[in-house]
């Protein structure tokens, strides 16, 4: 993988979880105080959703699969925090998530990040975004993960090391 081609890596923080570190106390130095909207604190993971998209029928009388990829950049410090991550991401293989609908939760004015991507006071969670649509909440369709792999990591710097996890998703859309 090469960092220039992935816009989301911008600037690492790296060695931020040695508070034993020299340098962790000193704000003058430089080395922790990157701009907020620049910064990625190691290890991090970056989602990145293919833009391919394919189709396939569903039953008789419509709906349609609809598969899509799903890159998860995994970073680290050293190799084996990125591995141990990746192993743990792979291992979603065959199982689904809930979805929301973000259209329902702009529109009720619920959504909970602001302009800057910050989440505001009292934002709505994960388990209040994905209640049932009949029951108050935004909840959409399930999402099934599958065919998950892991890919060889390779060092993109003196040190970060940097592996990606590639998994097929699918969402049943009946009303297609």
């Amino acid at each position: 993988m090469d960092a220039e081609g992935i816009p989301w890596i911008r600037n690492t923080q790296e060695n931020a979880d040695r508070v034993d570190h020299k340098h962790f106390g000193q704000t003058g130095s430089g080395d922790w105080s990157p701009l907020a909207q620049t910064r990625i604190q190691l290890p991090a993971v970056g989602v990145e959703v293919a833009a391919r998209t394919s189709f396939e029928g569903y039953q008789l009388g419509g709906g349609q699969y609809v598969r899509k990829e799903v890159l998860f950049h995994v970073m680290a410090g050293n190799s084996q925090t990125a591995k141990d991550l990746a192993d743990k991401i792979a291992k979603q293989n065959e199982k689904s998530i809930l979805l929301f609908k973000t259209d329902l939760i702009a529109d009720n004015n619920a959504y909970p990040l602001d302009y800057r991507g910050s989440p505001i006071s009292g934002a709505l969670t994960y388990p209040d975004l994905v209640v049932p649509s009949a029951d108050g909440g935004f909840g959409w369709k399930k999402c099934r993960m599958y065919n998950s792999r892991v890919e060889d990591g390779q060092w993109i710097t003196p040190d970060i090391f940097s592996t990606t996890v590639r998994m097929a998703t699918e969402v049943i859309l009946g009303d297609i």
